[in-house]
């Protein structure tokens, strides 16, 4: 027998052994029939794994805003708030939805992935210069010079968040969440710990821009490193193409969804300037972080179990309105307590200087409330193949939305919040609640019966907060605070209970 049929022992060579790990680990991302086992434990495991780990983001992004509110004007995030409206857009077009397509697809092959690796690192080279070549027009248009630098800068995050894009989605379809969470967890701590630094040796605005750059080039680094998976040139016969073409109809729903939803932040940079911009974009932002690190990461993480349900109509539409109604429990009563408590909310995260950012935020709360389902229902169409119909979608949220912007910009910030919050109340989530019904298994009264519960227990927790803060004329913003979380803790529970009734769902 020769040397190189010779079997060989992975104890005694570890080379092997390790070689044997990394085709094994490749082996995994490309087969389901892993998770497809245990699909309801899975996903339930990997949305707790997200939760925890958007615990401890919560915690550090606001912690962070508490500290760089303080360091730092309006002005300086308003500032770069007017360059991330672009920024913002082009990683929309950066990803292109093949993240999506990866995940999407019941089978993958090593060829499929690595064509469109390639492909999201040409659209991030590309975008990456088209961004840096504007970097005039952008400081032009906002007639302010500071914008030509900070645009140049922050065009090269454009470049390194293309690199991880297929990475990390092989890592969501195989639903190995605890991998994600270190990589997010570690980048993230990585660029507010640089970011304080600038803040705190004076470089102002600067330690933003190095706060979105580091994350970008961390995240990339860490997603080779810990999901193990190369890619191989691109080839052409590899089956990408209808890859592709899903990625393309997914990215047009993302494009017109950005642009309605940051349109509000280009007008309000342009009409009033990068102080009242900051004000707005930090009480938005502020606002929708509970629904940010819970209702989009949970939902990313019970994604991959909705395209395996795609073919079992009733089971698919059960799992998704439970996934609404947990959500909702999870995100509904905190925003509500938020409305109750903003004064607190706003002088703990970010300071005596933002109180003009008070009424703001309320205003937006009523909006925001509904967020964590409003924020979800593309996904069902994603799940069910449908990206075709995303752009009709982004439409129909898009026209109301942009015109309630245009109505409310002459009163100002908090013009265009009340017209938002109008729209997406009362004319948006409908209209788009119908749309969704007529494409997928789930039904409209679905969305409502998932919703109503967690209303009403909002309303409760709202109306007790108010309460106790009238009858013990509470005064300690801290202390408010932490009456709202006790008062929002029964409805938490009831949301991960919620969430652990799905974990005994299995494909077929």
């Amino acid at each position: 027998m020769s040397i190189a049929n010779a079997p060989s022992d992975p104890v005694s060579d570890p080379i092997n052994a390790a070689e044997s790990a990394r085709l094994s680990r490749h082996d995994r991302y490309f087969s389901s029939s892993e998770v497809d086992k245990n699909l309801g434990k899975s996903a339930v495991r990997g949305g707790a794994i997200t939760i925890a780990t958007q615990g401890f983001r919560f915690v550090m992004r606001t912690g962070s805003t508490a500290i760089l509110a303080r360091m730092l004007a309006p002005e300086d995030f308003g500032l770069i708030s007017m360059v991330t409206v672009v920024v913002g857009f082009t990683e929309i077009l950066n990803n292109a939805g093949l993240a999506a397509a990866t995940i999407q697809r019941k089978e993958i092959t090593h060829a499929q992935v690595s064509t469109l690796f390639w492909a999201n690192v040409a659209i991030s080279s590309i975008l990456t210069l088209i961004v840096a070549a504007m970097s005039p027009l952008i400081s032009w248009f906002y007639q302010e010079p500071k914008l030509l630098n900070v645009t140049l800068v922050l065009s090269t995050s454009i470049f390194f968040g293309g690199l991880p894009i297929q990475h990390q989605a092989l890592l969501r379809r195989t639903m190995e969440f605890g991998r994600l969470a270190i990589i997010h967890s570690v980048a993230l701590f990585a660029c507010v710990g640089i970011a304080i630094i600038m803040a705190w040796w004076g470089m102002g605005y600067w330690s933003l821009v190095a706060m979105t750059v580091a994350f970008s080039v961390v995240a990339a680094i860490l997603s080779f490193l810990i999901s193990g998976w190369m890619p191989n040139l691109p080839s052409r016969g590899s089956g990408a193409r209808e890859m592709l073409h899903f990625g393309l109809g997914v990215s047009s729903f993302t494009i017109v969804n950005y642009i309605s939803r940051n349109f509000d932040n280009f007008l309000i940079g342009w009409r009033w300037g990068a102080g009242p911009l900051g004000v707005y974009s930090k009480a938005y932002g502020l606002l929708l972080l509970p629904s940010a690190q819970i209702s989009s990461p949970a939902m990313a993480a019970f994604m991959p179990m909705l395209c395996r349900l795609n073919d079992q109509p009733e089971k698919f539409r059960a799992v998704f309105k439970q996934i609404i109604q947990a959500l909702s429990l999870l995100t509904m009563p905190g925003v509500a307590s938020m409305i109750v408590a903003a004064d607190a909310a706003v002088y703990v995260f970010l300071g005596d200087q933002w109180n003009a950012a008070v009424p703001v935020f309320q205003i937006l709360g009523f909006a925001a409330i509904f967020e964590c389902v409003f924020g979800t229902l593309a996904q069902p169409l994603i799940a069910c193949g449908k990206a075709s119909t995303l752009y009709r979608l982004g439409l129909i949220a898009a026209i109301p939305t942009i015109a309630s912007f245009i109505i409310g910009l002459p009163f100002g910030p908090k013009g265009v919040a009340a017209g938002y919050t109008i729209s997406n109340t009362l004319i948006v989530c409908p209209l788009v609640f119908i749309f969704v019904a007529a494409q997928t298994p789930v039904k409209v009264l679905d969305f409502y019966r998932a919703m109503f519960p967690p209303l009403v227990l909002a309303g409760l927790t709202a109306a007790l907060l108010f309460g106790i803060r009238w009858f013990f004329n509470l005064q300690s913003p801290l202390l408010i605070l932490f009456v709202a979380g006790l008062c929002v803790a029964p409805s938490m529970i009831w949301g991960v209970q919620k969430f652990r009734q799905i974990r005994n769902v299995q494909h077929g």
